[in-house]
């Protein structure tokens, strides 16, 4: 599963990555062959702090609750757009992962999600909460099963070059979101079995693709072996 992952996303996204070569399967044989490579691709909002400068230049408030969304859930783009007012539940808070959306020929088409893991419940913060519960609000007129965020990944992907660039942050992509939700989970101690659970992947996965965000944890078992001797 892991190669898959890297295979498809190389195809789609290996000849945009800075530096990489023409032939995308030149790049793709360098990320099988190095997995730490195919992280260090990747474009991180390397901490909260980034994504408040970015999200304080987006005034459109689609857009901004999006970016909440994608950044504090690890959502793919496909499942953030396929979201309806029915998968929100405010009592709970959680959003629940069933489908994914795609535009295909000009028309919008809503799938089963990419895999049997990626059906799934996130937990979310109270204040995401709220701010989803605001924007259903705003939509008058909105139904349950209509989709949330009636946009497309195209318009995304201008305001997040547009945010990027009026805030100063280096240029990212949108999937580097997601990426940039799980070093966020793994700076603040939680497990590979927990984050994997929570973005719909894998533990495989994260310890293939982010294991060396991982502190080396050696020194603090030798440092407990010494304290059971020097009782």
């Amino acid at each position: 599963m892991f190669y898959n992952y890297i295979l498809n996303f190389s195809i789609k996204e290996a000849p945009s990555f800075p530096g990489a070569p023409s032939h995308s399967l030149t790049s793709i044989y360098t990320f099988l062959n190095c997995p730490s490579c195919f992280l260090a691709t990747f474009r991180l909002l390397t901490s909260p702090g980034d994504f408040k400068l970015f999200e304080a230049k987006i005034d459109d408030i689609t857009l901004k609750t999006a970016f909440n969304t994608l950044y504090y859930t690890g959502v793919r783009c496909g499942e953030l757009l396929a979201l309806s007012p029915e998968d929100i539940d405010v009592k709970s808070n959680t959003i629940s992962i069933s489908k994914t959306y795609h535009r295909h020929d000009q028309n919008d088409v809503i799938t089963s999600p990419k895999t049997v893991g990626s059906t799934r419940l996130i937990t979310i913060p109270p204040f995401l909460t709220d701010c989803l519960k605001n924007y259903i609000g705003m939509n008058y007129g909105i139904g349950p099963k209509d989709r949330l965020f009636q946009i497309t990944r195209y318009k995304l992907s201008i305001g997040l070059k547009e945010a990027c660039a009026s805030s100063g942050i280096k240029p990212i992509r949108i999937h580097d979101i997601r990426h940039s939700h799980v070093s966020l989970l793994i700076d603040m101690g939680f497990s590979p079995y927990l984050i994997a659970e929570r973005i719909g992947d894998s533990v495989d996965m994260v310890n293939n693709i982010y294991g060396h965000l991982y502190p080396n944890k050696h020194n603090k078992v030798a440092n407990k072996l010494q304290e059971l001797v020097s009782k």
